[in-house]
């Protein structure tokens, strides 16, 4: 487990297409001023979430004082706030 989460934390702050996250959800996510929260451990079960993801899910936060500033950091400066 403490490896996946690790692996999946590395892919979704580190991996990058572009200036951008690498993954499409959390581009858009990171884009529109979230920070990544928490990754959830089999956190979906269906055939579909463990063949996407082995279950794991990805929590984004939106608080309202940092959107801005998470936005800008983000575009500007490929800063990925977790």
């Amino acid at each position: 487990k403490p490896i996946i989460i690790r692996l999946c934390a590395h892919y979704l702050l580190e991996e990058k297409k572009g200036p951008g996250a690498l993954d499409p959800v959390a581009n858009f996510h990171l884009s529109n001023g979230a920070r990544l929260e928490k990754i959830n451990w089999l956190a979906d079960l269906t055939e579909t979430g463990m063949q996407r993801s082995y279950g794991i899910m990805v929590n984004y936060y939106y608080e309202l004082s940092d959107i801005e500033k998470n936005h800008e950091e983000y575009v500007t400066k490929s800063h990925i706030v977790a």
